[in-house]
């Protein structure tokens, strides 16, 4: 059993100094040490470098790339980099509780491909400025886990074995994968493995502000996309996509499309619809 797993953390950024300088903190103060850095920054125009080369640390790596507003090229040309067996992922604006690596390296003793845990939500400007995020729990097959319930993990919250993740060829960069790049990734390599395992803890935090805040025409756009490249025109949508576009589209004040997608939702099957959607749903009826 392999106590010594060499971890490798990619961190995309542009412009985030301040929140940057809280993720590279977290990652320093890991209480499981054999990891390498490596940041790669989209040419900031603030003081990023800076801050990396203060730390003036050989493990961490600084690369700065032109990514062209593909934060999956960024991702890709850090793996391309690294020397890790596992690959760690984690956002420029969030960051790991302490006992982050400790926990995923007993998992990884045990030769998951992937592995995933629970995490915390910070909205500085929400009523409740801190939620923790239990995930769901990946049954087999996974593919299918994911095509009927979405994305149930953080990708701050990933760490996958690097020569599993090659034979999909890691993250797309087609234009057309922006702001969904990783969850495409996810259910291609539920495609060809099922080693998934979550870690029931929560081991880190995604910060969520007016920065990363998904604009709702590109989540309806992706969610279309997700629907003509997995799920056959045959069959049901998810629910979890039609709760995604009836959000997008009321926000947008599209009512008449809000109106149709209600008029989708079966209301007596409480189990196809999770209770808190159930009542996000109610209030958009009231309102329609």
């Amino acid at each position: 059993m392999n106590k010594d797993i060499f971890f490798s953390i990619i961190v995309p950024t542009f412009n985030r100094v301040k929140k940057l300088k809280i993720a590279i903190n977290s990652v320093i103060k890991q209480t499981y040490q054999n990891w390498e850095l490596i940041i790669v920054d989209n040419k900031s125009t603030d003081n990023t470098k800076h801050l990396v080369n203060s730390y003036n640390n050989k493990k961490i790596f600084f690369y700065e790339i032109d990514n062209q507003g593909v934060i999956a090229k960024s991702r890709n040309f850090g793996i391309e980099k690294s020397f890790g067996e596992y690959l760690c992922f984690l956002d420029s604006d969030d960051w790991w509780d302490k006992d982050k690596l400790k926990f995923v390296n007993l998992a990884a003793q045990q030769r998951y491909s992937f592995i995933y845990h629970n995490h915390y939500v910070s909205s500085p400007k929400r009523l409740i400025s801190k939620r923790n995020i239990k995930n769901k729990s990946l049954t087999n097959p996974v593919f299918n886990n994911f095509i009927d319930h979405g994305q149930p993990f953080a990708t701050s919250s990933v760490t996958v074995k690097k020569d599993i993740f090659e034979k999909i060829g890691f993250f797309d960069s087609d234009r057309k994968y922006i702001a969904w790049e990783d969850f495409d990734a996810w259910i291609r390599l539920s495609q060809i493995t099922n080693s998934f395992y979550k870690v029931d803890k929560s081991l880190s935090t995604i910060n969520i502000d007016n920065e990363n805040i998904l604009d709702d025409k590109l989540k309806i756009k992706n969610t279309y996309l997700f629907l003509n490249k997995y799920v056959e025109k045959s069959k049901k949508i998810p629910n979890w996509c039609l709760y995604n576009i009836l959000v997008a589209e009321y926000n947008l004040s599209n009512f008449k499309e809000v109106k149709k997608i209600l008029n989708k939702i079966i209301f007596f099957k409480l189990n196809m619809v999770k209770k808190i959607n159930y009542i996000k749903i109610f209030f958009f009826t009231i309102f329609k």
